[in-house]
């Protein structure tokens, strides 16, 4: 059986966790500690993007991430792959939950997919950029 997850991104890392910006859904291979799971893919990728671009723009980083997951996955998935979930909502057939903010990658159980029910995996932090630390200095 597949494991699937949804991967939410949010512009800070204080926006509440049930209002993500932009959602993503993968289909299968969703586990966070795998050898091909989502947070080995997408560390790489958000420390990368970070210090070059900046996670803030929360959409744009999803499409990014997107494209992203499917460059790293397998070809075969180009019918029942990933997502766009455009009605911000957990579905209720995911067994992980990613949350990926400018401070770093956040990993849940998805429980009974209920935003109350989401329960603490692993935390991934990014190494913060120049950028970050001048902005929350400043308080922005």
């Amino acid at each position: 059986m597949s494991t699937r997850c949804q991967i939410g991104f949010y512009e800070t890392s204080t926006q509440a966790l049930s209002h993500p910006s932009a959602l993503i859904y993968r289909h299968c291979d969703g586990y966070p500690d795998t050898e091909h799971g989502v947070v080995a893919t997408l560390l790489p990728w958000a420390q990368d993007f970070a210090q070059h671009r900046g996670l803030a723009d929360a959409e744009y980083a999803a499409a990014r991430a997107l494209v992203a997951l499917i460059r790293a996955h397998d070809a075969l998935e180009d019918y029942i792959g990933y997502g766009i979930c455009g009605d911000h909502a957990l579905h209720g057939d995911c067994a992980y939950y990613y949350r990926i903010d400018p401070t770093g990658i956040t990993v849940f159980d998805a429980g009974d997919n209920a935003w109350t029910s989401l329960a603490l995996h692993a935390k991934h932090p990014l190494t913060p950029t120049q950028e970050d630390t001048e902005e929350e200095s400043h308080g922005v």
